[in-house]
């Protein structure tokens, strides 16, 4: 008999040493090799030629992934990446603590139920939108458990995609190549992602977990945030128009009030003088007076009265004159104010300082006399330095 065809194995069992070796004859009677299974399950195939220079010609597994389930249910496994192991989309991992721990072979469970599963009664053509969808995983090793779909007609991706819709208890598919169309009705399990090669998986899951119709919100939810950051901003501008206008109607009635205060006080000053003519009494503006004595500077200070100090000051004609400012606490009101002005007013003499007008604004009185640069008559009478009592009037 050809030895080609013969299986080579021999299984020798040595009770007394409690061991079993399985022998088998290979092609070449100068290649040896021999297996070794580890403890820890780990497979090593030796090869060598005539004794010399054993060789490894197979280990397995060379990797955690390549333990069957290592990610469980719904779980797959990608050597490349840390951890290894992380939960198909749409899916969560049955108990978090034993996956914290890097116990993965628990698996992962759906977060969102199946449509299918949740509307047993409606039939496929009314499910539209709503139907489930599928998740595709490319460049995967063939899950476990899959199951052949014969079809009677076209064998085409997109069949396999519909027989697998059309039937609730499918929960993937795949179309491989000169195979055709796998479907998993059972839980996935073993699933390995390689870096290249491997096959396209699609995997059933809710619509909602796909992540279609987000950009259709995406665009709602930023229309909103925009209506109704345009709202604010409308908003606020009117309540800002209303703040200005609100000052600005503030500001007109302090203003207006400050005018009519101020023309009240001028027609107060005209009541003041009552029936005497007021055309050669002049009454002067406030600003104008401060201007004039260098708001009220103290190098402009004439001297002091009993009623308050009295400074000198300059027109914008070039006028002097000598400006009497009452003050608050002098005790002259507006009986003394008035009877000055009067008095003043009405007696004309070339000895007697002439009144050129008055002026009012507020608690301020302020008499505006002709100033006489060679000094009043009392210096004359009395002096600079006279020791005699001066009368006062």
């Amino acid at each position: 008999m050809n030895p080609q065809y013969r299986s080579g194995f021999t299984l020798d069992d040595n009770e007394e040493q409690g061991t079993k070796y399985l022998t088998w004859a290979t092609l070449f009677s100068s290649t040896l090799a021999y297996e070794e299974i580890s403890s820890e399950g780990t497979t090593k195939f030796m090869v060598s030629v005539k004794g010399n220079n054993w060789i490894l010609g197979l280990e397995a597994p060379k990797h955690p992934c390549d333990i069957y389930g290592a990610c469980g249910p719904f779980g797959f496994c990608k050597a490349s990446e840390s951890p290894i192991c992380k939960c198909l989309k749409g899916f969560v991992p049955k108990s978090h603590q034993e996956w914290s721990k890097g116990n993965w072979t628990g698996g992962c469970e759906r977060k969102t139920k199946l449509f299918c599963q949740r509307q047993t009664n409606q039939s496929v053509s009314s499910r539209g939108k709503e139907d489930d969808g599928f998740l595709k995983m490319v460049r995967l090793k063939v899950p476990d458990l899959h199951e052949f779909y014969t079809s009677f007609g076209p064998d085409t991706s997109e069949n396999c995609k519909i027989r697998c819709l059309n039937n609730c208890s499918c929960l993937a598919y795949a179309f491989v190549n000169s195979i055709g169309c796998l479907v998993w009705s059972k839980n996935l399990i073993d699933i390995l992602e390689f870096s290249s090669g491997g096959v396209d998986v699609f995997i059933r899951i809710a619509r909602a977990e796909l992540g279609e119709g987000r950009p259709i919100r995406l665009i709602v939810s930023l229309t909103t945030i925009c209506l109704i950051s345009i709202l604010g901003a409308i908003v606020f501008g009117l309540y800002r128009l209303r703040a200005n206008q609100r000052g600005k109607i503030t500001v007109e009635k302090v203003e207006y009030e400050m005018a009519d205060k101020i023309q009240t006080s001028r027609d107060t000053l005209r009541e003041y003088i009552g029936k005497d003519d007021p055309s050669q009494l002049l009454i002067y503006d406030f600003d104008s007076i401060l201007v004039a004595t260098n708001n009220f500077s103290l190098a402009n200070k004439l001297g002091q009265g009993g009623f308050g100090p009295v400074y000198k000051g300059k027109l914008p004609e070039g006028k002097e004159i000598a400006v009497k400012r009452l003050s608050s606490s002098s005790g002259q009101g507006k009986e003394e104010f008035k009877n000055e002005t009067l008095l003043i007013s009405n007696l004309q003499h070339k000895n007697l300082v002439r009144i050129m007008g008055c002026c009012v604004k507020g608690d301020e009185k302020l008499l505006i006399y002709e100033f006489m640069p060679n000094k009043s008559l009392d210096t004359f009478l009395f002096g600079t330095n006279s020791s005699l009592p001066r009368p006062h009037f």
